[in-house]
């Protein structure tokens, strides 16, 4: 599916291990007959198409799923039959299905995320009606005793508008990302025809705003009286506070759904670039493979999008030198050569993105293009092939002056997914950083 031309020994190396690494989950668990053991621990037979499980989607939906509806669309429309399946089985949408069960691992409501993201990509060819009535229960409200896939505090977060953090922990993450669950819900259901359900959670998508402080610049946790909890914005919290296996500084950057109204909160995007440019700088000077800072982390989740977000505020250049930059210090040519973990592919999947000159927006059909590795990849797509060319690449020349889509100027480092799905030619003119050359 993928041929690229150019960039070192050592990076097509990365690329190729990492394509292999994106394509190990999630497990097939249907037999060469079609039985499978479901959720209700029957035996059922997919009939014609492929029962998938271990879907770990608090980390896949950022890329690996992605890449999948891309590349093999096939396979991904298997998963979220397979999710259906589930819930047909089980009777709930799973939050992190591993073999015949859910593990309730991890935060979010991320089979909605999935699944929109599918199906607003034209993936469709299954039955979406009770995979939508599932996520809707999950997401509209507390689920019965015996369930599986609940959104922790969603009564008190339908109240407030929040997730307070003395109604429960990881108050600051619950919120973020709910906000994002409800606005890729609130695609779907616009994409079917339901008005009503996208209005109300259309409504819900600026929660995360309750937890702004303006004096700090960080998202906080903050009671149901409105009073702040304290926090230290490098400390790393692993569920005992509020936050999930991270930072303030690392969750500072997780409103995907709006960007614009993220950077408003700074008060001017030269504020947002200024916080977004130290984030990364702070990185940069306590970087060790090994250990995790407190700033940009490739090796977790919360903030791999990251360097994506300086293109909304008149910067793609720095975005696409950010870009590189992880590219080429968090992943190497050895056994352990990358760094922190994989999650199921999701690193692998970033890197394959990234080093081909783009990066996917879940929930938003399209990729935002950057610099690539390489000086041709060629990606064989079901609906042609998609040919991108950067001369140069690899030299140095780490910033996009120009790029052509089918010979077609654009006028932002952005494609939408049915064009490139349809394949085509995206030519980028590449040049130094600083300089006209």
């Amino acid at each position: 599916r993928f041929e690229v031309a150019g960039g070192t020994t050592d990076d097509r190396v990365n690329f190729y291990s990492a394509v292999y690494h994106v394509l190990q989950m999630p497990t097939l668990w249907s037999d060469v007959d079609g039985r499978y053991l479901g959720f209700d621990r029957q035996t059922h037979v997919a009939d014609g198409w492929t029962y998938y499980t271990d879907l770990s989607l608090w980390d896949t939906f950022r890329t690996q799923h992605p890449l999948l509806a891309l590349v093999w669309p096939e396979r991904q429309r298997d998963m979220v039959r397979s999710l259906g399946a589930m819930i047909e089985q089980g009777g709930y949408a799973p939050k992190w299905p591993m073999g015949a069960g859910d593990t309730g691992s991890m935060i979010g409501e991320h089979a909605a995320t999935v699944v929109a993201d599918s199906w607003i990509k034209g993936i469709q060819d299954y039955d979406i009606t009770p995979i939508y009535e599932a996520l809707k229960q999950t997401a509209d409200g507390p689920l019965p005793p015996g369930s599986y896939g609940a959104r922790s505090c969603i009564q008190e977060y339908i109240d407030n508008g929040f997730c307070p953090a003395d109604a429960h922990g990881e108050s600051v993450s619950l919120t973020l990302e709910y906000a994002f669950n409800d606005y890729c819900l609130a695609e779907l259901a616009k994409a079917l025809g339901k008005s009503d359900d996208e209005a109300r959670w259309r409504a819900r998508t600026d929660g995360y705003k309750h937890h702004w402080d303006a004096e700090t610049q960080f998202f906080r946790g903050r009671n149901k009286d409105g009073s702040w909890t304290t926090f230290d914005p490098e400390a790393w919290l692993f569920g005992e506070g509020d936050y999930v296996e991270g930072t303030a500084w690392q969750w500072l950057w997780f409103v995907p759904h709006d960007e614009a109204g993220l950077r408003a909160l700074f008060g001017s995007d030269a504020s947002f670039l200024a916080k977004l440019t130290d984030f990364f700088e702070k990185a940069k000077e306590n970087f060790l493979f090994e250990l995790p800072s407190a700033w940009y982390f490739h090796g977790n989740e919360p903030d791999l999008h990251a360097p994506f977000l300086f293109a909304g505020a008149g910067r793609p250049d720095l975005g696409q030198q950010w870009a590189r930059w992880v590219l080429e210090t968090n992943y190497r040519n050895r056994p352990d050569g990358m760094v922190g973990n994989d999650d199921a592919g999701t690193l692998a999947a970033w890197y394959v993105f990234v080093a081909v000159g783009l990066y996917p927006w879940p929930c938003f059909p399209g990729y935002y293009i950057t610099t690539p590795l390489f000086e041709e990849a060629t990606i064989h797509l079901p609906g042609g092939d998609v040919v991108v060319k950067a001369p140069g690449a690899g030299a140095g020349r780490t910033v996009i002056s120009k790029a052509r889509w089918n010979r077609k100027t654009l006028d932002r480092f952005w494609i939408d997914h049915a064009e490139l799905a349809a394949g085509g030619v995206l030519e980028l003119d590449l040049i130094e950083p600083g300089t006209g050359n």
